[in-house]
């Protein structure tokens, strides 16, 4: 999926988490829109921005007189004031958590990366053992072969040896009877 649709659908969760009521933050555009963090930190943070920018101071009400409207702008100002120390300090959080995120990402690349080698690892060891226990199959009949070759030449060599007796045994008898007076 291009990257452009990819930030698009991460601003279209930011706003649909909006109209939920659902705070805009990274971590639920990521969910709502299924993008990696930083694509759901940019989709966030350009949709804050868009709502801060479009923030307008609005005006007193018409039915207020003169004097209200100096206590009007004393509120507001005051409600500013506060606002802007508020913000101040939940921007400075914002980008520590912002760093924190960014390292937990990395991290998340890099442990990914090791169970993408493990894994390949993995593949070559089990790969490697089912050619060695096919090799070890092989030998196994090839030995089995062997010693199913070694009893049939050690009976052979036991029928020989009986045979070469009884050639003796009959040799011995007939050089007896020819070497026997007559």
């Amino acid at each position: 999926m291009s990257e452009q649709n990819t930030e698009a659908r991460a601003l279209a969760a930011a706003e649909s988490l909006a109209e939920q009521g659902i705070a805009v933050t990274a971590r639920a555009v990521r969910e709502e829109a299924q993008v990696s963090m930083a694509v759901a930190t940019k989709a966030a943070k350009t949709w804050l921005q868009a709502q801060e920018s479009a923030n307008v101071i609005p005006p007193a009400p018409a039915a207020l007189t003169s004097r209200v409207e100096a206590i009007w702008r004393d509120a507001y100002t005051a409600a500013q004031t506060h606002f802007h120390s508020d913000r101040a300090g939940l921007e400075a959080r914002l980008a520590q958590q912002t760093a924190e995120a960014n390292a937990l990402t990395e991290e998340i690349n890099r442990l990914e990366s090791e169970l993408a080698a493990a894994n390949a690892k993995t593949s070559e060891i089990e790969q490697a053992l089912a050619a060695v226990q096919g090799e070890a199959a092989n030998h196994q009949t090839e030995l089995r072969t062997a010693d199913t070759r070694a009893h049939e030449a050690e009976t052979r060599a036991a029928a020989a040896e009986a045979t070469a007796t009884t050639l003796q045994s009959t040799l011995d008898k007939a050089l007896a009877a020819f070497q026997a007076p007559k």
